[in-house]
């Protein structure tokens, strides 16, 4: 489908107005979302249903806590209650799921009965988030239509589309062409209880700048990380969930190396030494695990005619910040994947990690311009070494070709790269491109391309300087 639409319904019942879209009216319409769905025509409309409406549909506080302990049965409650309401003012045809989220506060009911939700707004931006992950990926346009709901929902919705949105971005930094998809604020003033009104809605971009920088700032990831507080719960979920502790880290180190070497410019190391071995769609469905679980740790209890509900606490910024890590270990795997291997990786570098350096997404066109500098010192040592008629058939560290190119120079060749300390080898790596003389071995294939590569016993080496490029 083409767009989604998202609406947090804080009722059963509205006015039904005239809306206005661009010029066009359509008349009759129960919600603004409605109006919306018809406008866009292949789309999908999202409601988002508040635990706490089972205030309004629950006949006493014994079904309410039934009800609520039942996410499938209060979910169906609340569909067949809006296909009423849309029965009601004849608009039955509507493709519209409901998905119940996390409230918080307080709520009275009608019968005599409260609801008390204890809870912060994280639990309730954590479940839009994880909730519509996939959902997202299957459309070109998401629509966050903020007309009703309370205003704590909605900007939740909000909070938690703006970490999609970036999530979406970071899968595609790395193409020319980004299908993410594209997001758009929908509102509209409330409509007259009484008398037939016209109604414009107005459509806004939400536009959330993706920068390349590195989203999960600690060094480790456990499945304990997903909640703030309980330190026996905490022991519990790393019994449970510990044997996912090695994929998390993994994969948490794999997207450090990967990025650090294109950020700090070291391409062959990305090439040769950086292996995407993990699968981030397991790891997902993984931590959607550990997600639910924490979940069905919810308690509810009555007491003094109250429904509690009371949740476990949702670090959502770790949760957060390790999806978008996700998204760019995603990213960077499938641009290792997209590269024709039937190139040498000279071939690799020179090509593909310019034209990436460049975009507007990564902008690092610096690393651009020193990558030219280093790569054409090489192509000239090639082509001096030919004239000379040394071979190179076989493997040879760039400081041996110097060398080899000295010996027939009178000097010249060790006079150019004198300056270069060895006993400073991580400092040299980082202002050549990663490809520091005595670490960087080139050959000539029989095709009379240049191949380029690290001796793996050095890799170990080479791979903690990435890591770690300030130490």
């Amino acid at each position: 489908m083409t767009s989604i639409i998202f609406q947090v319904i804080g009722s059963f019942s509205y006015p039904i107005p005239n809306y206005i879209i661009n010029s066009e009216i359509f008349r009759k319409k129960p919600l603004s979302s409605v109006a919306l769905y018809e406008y866009k025509k292949d789309s999908k409309i999202i409601y988002l249903a508040p635990e706490s409406l089972v205030a309004l549909v629950a006949e006493d506080i014994r079904e309410a806590k039934d009800m609520l302990s039942d996410e499938a049965k209060l979910k169906e409650k609340f569909k067949d209650e809006l296909k009423e309401f849309f029965k009601s003012s004849k608009n039955e045809s509507i493709d519209f799921e409901v998905e119940v989220i996390p409230s918080i506060g307080v709520y009275f009911s009608d019968k005599g009965y409260s609801l008390v939700f204890e809870g912060g707004i994280d639990n309730v931006i954590a479940s839009i988030m994880l909730n519509n992950l996939e959902r997202l990926a299957h459309c070109e346009e998401v629509i966050i239509d903020v007309s009703v709901g309370q205003n704590i929902y909605n900007a939740a919705t909000l909070e938690a589309m703006r970490t999609l949105q970036v999530y979406y971005n970071l899968k595609e930094i790395t193409k020319d062409e980004s299908k993410a998809p594209s997001f758009k604020i929908a509102t509209c003033p409330p409509p007259p209880k009484e008398s037939e009104s016209n109604i414009p809605i107005l459509l806004f971009p939400y536009n959330v700048k993706t920068f390349f920088e590195f989203p999960y700032k600690k060094n480790d990831f456990y499945p304990q990380c997903l909640i703030e507080k309980y330190s026996e719960i905490k022991k519990e979920i790393s019994q449970k969930f510990g044997s996912y502790n090695k994929q998390f880290n993994t994969l948490l180190d794999i997207a450090k190396l990967a990025f650090n070497s294109i950020k700090y410019n070291a391409p062959l190391a990305f090439l040769q030494l950086i292996e995407f071995s993990e699968d981030e769609n397991i790891i997902l469905k993984n931590l959607m695990k550990i997600y639910n679980y924490i979940e069905s740790k919810k308690e509810i209890y009555l007491n003094d005619n109250k429904i509690f509900i009371k949740r476990l606490e949702i670090n959502r910024l770790d949760l957060g910040n390790y999806l978008l890590t996700i998204a760019l270990y995603s990213s960077l795997k499938e641009f290792k994947e997209n590269i024709n291997k039937e190139k040498t990786n000279f071939e690799i570098i020179s090509e593909y990690f310019p034209k990436l350096y460049k975009s507007k997404k990564i902008g690092l066109g610096l690393n651009a311009r020193l990558l030219d500098r280093d790569l054409k010192e090489i192509k000239d040592l090639i082509e001096s070494a030919k004239k000379k008629q040394i071979s190179l058939e076989k493997e040879i560290s760039l400081k041996d070709l110097i060398q080899r190119l000295d010996s027939h120079r009178g000097g010249e060749a060790e006079k150019k790269g004198k300056n270069i300390k060895v006993s400073d080898i991580k400092r040299n790596f980082f202002a050549h491109s990663g490809l520091e003389r005595t670490l960087t071995y080139v050959k000539v294939n029989e095709k009379d391309k240049i191949e380029l590569f690290y001796s793996l016993d050095r890799k170990s080496e080479i791979l903690s300087w990435i890591k770690n490029p300030d130490d």
